[in-house]
């Protein structure tokens, strides 16, 4: 696992003299959101999920299991991004209209730390929400959890940037930013 601070752990910082949180011209910079500075130690409680939020369930086929009879690890990324397409949609716009409105999305980091294993057959649910939306970005925050929803198996985060057609990075537009939240919005046309 590559480190959070991008491998520069143990080093030391070029201009360490400088004041916490500024930048080589003085600015303050932004530092990450708490959420993300420790993964292994949070826990998103199922009670302190963000809203709006959605629940996808999902029955592990025998396709999608390693021959342990265990869903495969590589599996629950395709599951997130399964909710997180349906958490847009249950907002009101599916994602090929966020894209066709020139809004991508493309992943910057992922994780999932594993809890307990589904297996072949289980009947599952993935919740899904957005944590935080940035200037440039946005991250989904994921729960999957057994047929009653009581028991943590997987939990996880995508964060993406937002970017143009082209690939350049742009703030979430109103609309958008509308449309995550649950909130009334007018298509962009």
């Amino acid at each position: 696992m590559i480190p959070l601070d991008g491998g520069r752990l143990g080093r030391k910082r070029r201009g360490a003299s400088r004041k916490q949180g500024q930048g080589q011209n003085g600015r303050r910079q932004n530092a990450r959101p708490a959420f993300l500075t420790n993964f292994q130690q949070r826990t998103l409680c199922m009670h302190d999920f963000p809203t709006p939020d959605v629940w996808l369930p999902h029955r592990v086929s025998y396709g999608e299991t390693d021959t342990m009879g265990y869903l495969y690890y590589a599996e629950y990324l395709h599951l997130f991004e399964r909710s997180r397409s349906e958490f847009i949609r249950s907002m009101g716009m599916s994602y090929a209209d966020v894209e066709r409105f020139g809004i991508m999305l493309p992943v910057r980091e992922a994780q999932c730390r594993y809890r307990k294993p589904a297996r072949y057959d289980d009947l599952i649910h993935i919740h899904a929400g957005i944590a935080e939306v940035g200037r440039a970005s946005l991250t989904f925050v994921y729960n999957v959890t057994d047929a009653e929803r009581k028991t943590l198996l997987a939990e996880g985060m995508t964060q993406h940037a937002c970017t143009n057609k082209e690939g350049r990075p742009v703030r979430p537009p109103e609309w958008f930013v509308k449309l995550i939240r649950g909130e009334s919005f007018s298509n962009p046309e």
